[in-house]
């Protein structure tokens, strides 16, 4: 019998953490040297890539890992406020309660991921990475996948960028965007995910 294997993401996938994220970039922005963040350019900014988004904010790759930490950080500050989107809890206990096995992905720290699951009493995720780097999703993926017998199952990876897209289809995955989060729906569709959800609740539906 083929199982079913789901790799969710976190921030704009099943927490609605956007206005926390532009508050930290903004916050840290000045020790970096970067343009802070208006509320105007947001649309425009929501239809760039991930890479797109570096060039942008004239994010150097020897620099990346030293402003994400420094985000992740003060994200932490705000962890407290941060809310899963509508329906998503009960949505993920639904999916454990059919079997189904779920991890979860992010570039936010283990440490934010782990308090913030501890809080809201959620336990429905067999593997937990956080901390992963911005590009390197596929490989942690891999990883994910190594842990479980997934020969005979079907791996969803589901989130709200197109660096998300990229990885599940590098680990060779089903690619499931969802158009609630950073990315526009209109960026999303450019990169061709197998699925592309406007509600979590579909997913239930497609697998």
């Amino acid at each position: 019998m083929e199982s079913k294997i789901i790799i969710f993401d976190f921030d704009g996938t099943l927490v609605d953490s956007f206005e926390y994220a532009i508050s930290a970039f903004n916050n840290i922005s000045q020790k970096y040297n970067l343009k802070k963040v208006s509320p105007e350019e947001i649309p425009r900014l929501r239809n760039l890539s991930s890479l797109e988004l570096l060039k942008e904010w004239q994010i150097s790759f020897w620099k990346m890992p030293f402003v994400i930490r420094s985000a992740r950080k003060e994200f932490g500050r705000h962890i407290d406020s941060v809310k899963f989107f509508p329906e998503v809890e009960n949505i993920l206990m639904e999916l454990k309660k059919r079997g189904y096995s779920l991890s979860l992905l992010t570039s936010n720290s283990q440490e934010n991921i782990d308090y913030f699951l501890k809080k809201h009493n959620l336990a429905v995720f067999d593997f937990v990475y956080g901390g992963c780097g911005l590009f390197s999703k596929s490989r942690f993926m891999r990883k994910i996948l190594k842990k479980y017998d997934h020969k005979n199952s079907e791996v969803f990876g589901v989130g709200d960028e197109t660096r998300d897209i990229e990885a599940a289809k590098k680990s060779g995955i089903k690619a499931v965007a969802v158009s609630w989060g950073f990315n526009s729906r209109e960026i999303l569709e450019k990169y061709q995910p197998d699925y592309l959800l406007d509600n979590l609740s579909e997913l239930l539906k497609i697998i």
